[in-house]
């Protein structure tokens, strides 16, 4: 494989080193021998230490790890046939796992499995080293379907630019030739406009100027006969038949003349004819051509017409606008006609009861419907290779940041397609509705995604001043009747806590038993004499290690213990709407437990409101890098802690009353 031709395409010679293998570089080592691949890791290896060119380097890296794995499992079998065993399969687990994965998804793998290897659980550490193992491999090999897939696509293009000076080069050879025999031809010329301008035809000359004609190339007849290498013969030239058949005497007589002119008009038309492709002017071409693409097979056509005959749902309408992508080259269209796939498609549109929403509609007067869902059934019955699973990518909408594009991608004969959704998190609950069957091979049946967005509030609704006033002002008017829970902890966060009571309380057993050891047990050498006696350690050197030993428990537990102490349960607000009263988890100390503040000594410097994110973090929405908001009251040096997960009344409220207060 010519690595020049993807990456340095200019040093490449032409008709050098040109031709390109269509297989994937690591197929080299398959049908190979022991030796022979011990041999190819040789040259390999040599490769690597010659070469400079960094994007070389990286293939032959790559290169070295597949012939490193494929060394070490023909020894490994080869072991196993020598002792009398047999050598085991592939195991079909890792292959299912990493089969069919890009560069950064077997990456992210990667990450995700060195982490699980270095955290503390009980896992299969042989599996998942093995895994490990495996992924390394697969990785290289990914790297070099991707390197050859550009050595193709620039083979592909170099190839298309041959064709194009081939052409050129052609047309312009045609073109010297009809100026050539226009020049010599007796009548019309070449048409108005073309060609070299000749003076119009004097009738009583025709015959003199045939007369010159025949003289003429009987003269050049006369100087080629001079250049021919051997003499001529009357056998080098076939006898005249003595009579036509009957169809050649039935054929039509043409005049050498018309003959000529015949031919003439044939190459103009060619000379005038598209021979480079061209690029089509007209957007109604454009339109046309789309037409032709669109896939029109039986099976296709039957799979559209089932769907189709479900109809939509009341909350439901069709969702058939595809988004403008960029124009692909496509590998394989030289081979297979691109056709995009046909679909069926449905958007989900609802209301939100909001309580913005809730306080300015009704029933009778709701509000304006938003999207909620998507349905899309995609259908690709001739998939050629049904091997590979069709995918699916977000990508950013250059248009809009409200908005996304999700494109399919499923391979020949079938080109990219892509619709544009609104940019809000998906509900990958299977009680919320989520279906993908994408990852299946299903041959003949339509491939759905089917899934629900998170909760949306509108900017022009619920985040507005307007709203936050009204919401405010309810709230001043109901803190004049009674306290207002305005911040609830997940529920069973308590559980949690009361285990970390009793692992506090362990800890502290265990390291006073441990310190009453040492006191009593404690001892060392009487003398520097190696068969000195062993006796009792001083007392005071017995009471300072008991002592550490003490205090690292008691640093311990207070460590365990100052979590569920500062972790807040529930934020109220105070009839009066002047005092906030925090209750947090400290369940054996009343002083800690219940805490009271002025509002306006309380501060934040994280906001809880954020516009997005899943349904129920809080009344609005969330998303934020931290898990806990912290809450600091002005004078003390911990903070409080709220988790996000926890219910807010109203989080955009919650950053009014707090966030950067201390600034104030």
């Amino acid at each position: 494989m010519n690595l020049r031709l993807a990456y340095e395409p200019d040093k490449v010679e032409e008709d050098v080193d040109l031709e390109v293998d269509l297989d994937e570089p690591y197929t080299i080592f398959e049908n190979l021998s022991l030796d022979d691949t011990d041999e190819l890791y040789k040259d390999i290896h040599m490769h690597l230490t010659l070469e400079k060119n960094e994007k070389s380097l990286q293939f032959w890296r790559a290169m070295i790890v597949v012939a490193k794995d494929c060394l070490s499992k023909m020894r490994e079998n080869e072991q196993r046939v020598a002792s009398g065993g047999v050598p085991l399969a592939v195991n079909q687990d890792i292959q299912r796992i990493l089969s069919g994965k890009t560069v950064s998804q077997l990456t992210v793998l990667q990450d995700q499995i060195e982490r699980k290897l270095k955290s503390n659980e009980p896992i299969d550490v042989e599996y998942w080293e093995n895994l490990l193992k495996e992924l390394v491999v697969y990785k290289a090999k990914a790297r070099l379907n991707d390197m050859h897939q550009e050595v193709l696509a620039a083979r592909l293009q170099q190839l298309r630019e041959k064709q194009r000076e081939e052409a050129l080069k052609v047309q312009e050879e045609l073109e010297r030739v009809l100026a050539m025999q226009e020049t010599e031809v007796h009548g019309q010329g070449v048409g108005p406009g073309e060609g070299i301008m000749t003076e119009p035809v004097d009738e009583e000359m025709t015959e003199v100027q045939d007369d010159e004609f025949v003289k003429k190339n009987e003269s050049r007849q006369k100087s080629s006969n001079g250049l021919l290498l051997e003499e001529y013969e009357r056998a080098m030239s076939p006898e005249p038949q003595p009579l036509l058949s009957r169809e050649d005497q039935e054929l039509e007589i043409i005049d050498p003349r018309a003959d000529l002119k015949e031919l003439m008009d044939k190459r103009r038309e060619v000379l005038s004819s598209t021979i480079i492709t061209r690029k089509p002017k007209m957007e109604v071409e454009e339109e046309v051509k789309e037409e032709q693409h669109q896939d029109e097979s039986i099976a296709s056509t039957v799979l559209f017409e089932q769907e189709a005959a479900k109809g939509v749902d009341e909350d439901e309408d069709l969702f058939n606008i595809e988004a403008e992508i960029a124009q692909q080259t496509y590998n394989w269209q030289d081979k297979y006609r691109p056709r995009k796939p046909r679909y069926f498609n449905r958007v989900h549109t609802g209301y939100e009861w909001n309580k913005y929403n809730q306080t300015h509609y009704d029933l009778d007067n709701p509000p304006p419907k938003v999207v909620q869902g998507y349905k899309f059934n995609i259908f690709y019955p001739d998939l050629i290779d049904k091997s590979k699973a069709p995918t699916y990518f977000i990508e950013k909408d250059p248009e809009s940041p409200d908005t996304v594009l999700i494109r399919f991608h499923a391979g020949p004969p079938y080109e990219d397609i892509a619709f544009r959704i609104v940019n809000r998190e998906w509900e990958y609950s299977h009680k919320k509705g989520f279906r993908c069957n994408l990852l299946r091979n299903l041959n003949q049946q339509p491939l759905r995604l089917i899934f629900r967005c998170g909760q949306c509030y509108s900017t022009k609704t619920a985040l507005d001043k307007q709203s936050i006033q009204f919401t405010s002002k309810h709230l001043k008017q109901a803190l004049e009747k009674k306290d207002i829970v305005f911040y609830q902890a997940p529920a069973g966060v308590g559980r949690t806590f009361m285990w970390m009571y009793i692992s506090a309380g362990v800890q502290l057993m265990f390291w006073g038993n441990l310190a009453s050891l040492a006191y009593v047990a404690y001892a060392v050498k009487d003398g520097d004499e190696e068969d000195a006696p062993v006796v009792l350690a001083p007392q005071g050197k017995r009471m300072a290690i008991a002592a550490g030993l003490v205090s690292v428990g008691l640093g311990i537990a207070t460590v365990m213990c100052l979590y569920p102490w500062r972790y807040v349960d529930k934020l109220l607000l105070l009839k009066g709407a002047n005092t906030v009263r925090l209750i947090t988890h400290a369940r054996f100390i009343k002083s800690q437990q219940v805490k009271e503040y002025p509002i306006n000594q309380l501060y934040c410097k994280q906001k809880v409101f954020t516009g997005v994110g899943k349904k129920g973090t809080d009344a609005i929405g969330t998303k934020a890098n931290s898990s806990h908001v912290f809450l600091n009251a002005k004078g003390e040096k911990m903070a409080y802690m709220l988790d996000r997960k926890g219910s807010f009344m109203d989080s955009k409220l919650f950053d009014g009353l707090w966030y950067n207060n201390h600034k104030q």
